[in-house]
């Protein structure tokens, strides 16, 4: 039975929404984590030990980070991120440069954004935006309409224009696909009446997605990590922003056409979903995934547990619930894993050869912020085709699902 092997909390160590990222060192594995507060970052050993160093010169909060690129060379991390900083309301990119031999770290901003750039970067939040790798940001702010399109390398702005979608704002993600006419993106909106859309990248245009509401809940396409195969890519979002809501996991295919839905109120009454990840299919056909499942929205919620659910790829109903582990003291508890504004930089890492999933997860010790590390046990779950967009032990590879550059006109 599937079981948290290790668990180990940082209560000294604000991660908030941060990056994750696994990397190999001395043949050795380890995670790369910024710390909220742009002061430090840590480096983190399988077996939970953690190394703090400290930024030579600090930064402002590192909010809502995604990953624009990371590489080794030598002993030496180089990670690119795109972030936010409410503090001096501006939106960012910064590179760290760690040196893992000497113990040493380094952090430089390379662009910023603020109002004097556009008169409507006004929140100093990314966690409405997404990074089309390597070189592409669609960004939007809090109550505007509006989609940019930023050149990560320089942040000069591609394009700007209004979604139509007033004071709701638009929510991006990472999930798209590249069709001959167009790259398609799954995107949501800040209202809880709304579907999805699918953003047609070049056209700038929005097409609503039927019947796809998760449940009362405003959609959040960043929500759950995809699955992709040789055979098959799915796509699963949700919503977790409305109390008292029962947001259910819909499911698109590569097409973004709905093509079922999970609803998870067994678990909880009014469940809520903050974090997701398709491991792989079992040997019975079955969708194997952990989930971070709270009873309610996260500002109310009395129970979060982490858990691997069994889901039918027939009619995508829950089939199996294994409960890992529950926790009844809000002030002690993970509260997101792949978090609700997630993307590749905060998936789990596996060991397949030894049936192992390590995941980083936000949440609170002591009522304070802190980061948690998990070693899971997922050798009796019998995969038999895997998720792709993972981190594999030993395999030193971002999981995009293209990697190249994509400028619109």
């Amino acid at each position: 039975m599937p079981s948290i092997t290790l668990e180990k909390v940082f209560d000294d160590f604000h991660f908030g929404m941060s990056i994750g990222i696994p990397f190999r060192y001395n043949k050795k594995d380890y995670f790369f984590v910024p710390s909220y507060d742009g002061t430090k970052v840590g480096i983190i050993d399988l077996q939970g030990n953690m190394i703090t160093i400290n930024l030579s010169s600090s930064l402002n909060e590192l909010r809502y980070v995604r990953l624009l690129d990371a590489n080794m060379k030598g002993t030496k991390l180089y990670v690119r991120v795109f972030c936010g900083d409410r503090t001096n309301v501006r939106i960012r990119s910064v590179e760290f440069v760690v040196d893992l031999s000497a113990q040493t770290a380094e952090a430089t901003e390379l662009w910023t954004l603020s109002s004097s750039d556009d008169a409507d970067i006004t929140s100093g939040k990314t966690y409405k935006s997404a990074v089309i790798p390597p070189r592409l940001i669609i960004h939007a702010e809090e109550n505007k309409p509006y989609i940019w399109y930023i050149d990560a390398k320089d942040g000069s702005i591609i394009a700007k224009w209004d979604t139509g979608f007033s004071t709701y704002n638009p929510r991006a993600s990472f999930k798209y696909v590249i069709k001959g006419d167009d790259v398609y993106i799954l995107v949501g909106r800040h209202l809880n009446t709304a579907n999805f859309y699918i953003l047609k990248l070049y056209s700038q245009t929005l097409t609503e997605i039927s019947n796809s509401n998760p449940g009362g809940d405003s959609p959040n396409p960043a929500l759950c990590s995809p699955f992709f195969s040789e055979r098959q890519y799915l796509f699963p979002a949700s919503g977790a922003n409305v109390e008292n809501s029962t947001p259910n996991i819909r499911w698109f295919d590569d097409d973004f056409s709905l093509v079922g839905t999970t609803s998870i109120t067994s678990i909880y009454n009014k469940a809520h979903c903050y974090g997701f990840h398709p491991i792989g299919i079992d040997s019975d056909g079955n969708l194997v995934c952990f989930a971070l499942i709270m009873d309610n929205h996260v500002e109310i919620a009395t129970k979060s547990s982490l858990r691997i659910l069994k889901i039918s790829l027939t009619d995508f109903s829950i089939v199996q619930d294994i409960l890992l582990k529950e926790y009844t003291d809000m002030n002690n508890t993970p509260i997101y894993a792949n978090a609700t504004y997630s993307d590749w930089s905060k998936l789990p890492l596996i060991d397949k050869e030894n049936g192992k999933l390590y995941m980083l997860m936000h949440g609170y010790s002591g009522g304070s912020n802190a980061l948690y590390f998990y070693e899971i046990d997922i050798s009796d779950l019998d995969i038999v085709e895997w998720n792709n967009f993972a981190f594999y032990k030993t395999v030193a590879k971002i999981p995009t699902l293209l990697n190249l550059m994509v400028t619109p006109l």
